[in-house]
């Protein structure tokens, strides 16, 4: 708490009259970290032009954008997991909600989702400071990302050779 009230640039009495403990303020981080997060997306898919792909590019630049911008804030999901996995229920609550987004997005289900695995690997290495990227390898891999989304065959495509399987 200390590391938070000196970062908000209050003291750590003021921190405790708005949180009352430790974990209190861990929920609020994160149901604001997961706030911030599902608006970034939403903004970006509805201002997508191409509506094939338009929440796997989403959801793959407010990663990228978020892994930058919100290192402190991310970190308090680490702190929950340490503390009370339950504390993540908002995030993984959004996580499903994109995931169904992610499989009727009009891609490949498959490939969408390996993406999206990717992006959320990256932030995980991000996260725990495990990331050794250079910045130009990491702006050419965010690109070839937005660049499958925009290459890959349709979800219809991929329907049609299930139902010839299931007959």
């Amino acid at each position: 708490m200390d590391a938070v009230a000196q970062e908000a640039e209050i003291s750590k009495g003021g921190l405790l009259h708005y949180f009352k403990s430790k974990e209190a303020l861990v929920k609020a981080m994160v149901e604001y970290t997961s706030e911030s997060y599902r608006e970034g997306v939403e903004q970006r898919v509805a201002h997508e032009e191409l509506e094939k792909g338009m929440w796997t590019r989403s959801l793959i630049a407010e990663t990228f954008e978020q892994a930058y911008d919100e290192e402190e804030l991310n970190a308090s999901f680490l702190m929950a997991v340490a503390m009370k996995p339950e504390l993540l229920e908002p995030i993984k609550n959004a996580y499903k909600h994109w995931q169904q987004k992610i499989e009727k997005d009009g891609l490949d289900p498959i490939e969408a989702s390996i993406l999206r695995l990717a992006i959320d690997g990256l932030w995980m290495n991000k996260l725990m400071g495990l990331y050794q990227f250079d910045e130009s390898l990491l702006h050419h891999v965010y690109e070839r990302m937005i660049q499958k989304t925009m290459m890959m065959k349709p979800d219809t495509e991929n329907k049609q050779e299930e139902e010839t399987k299931d007959e």
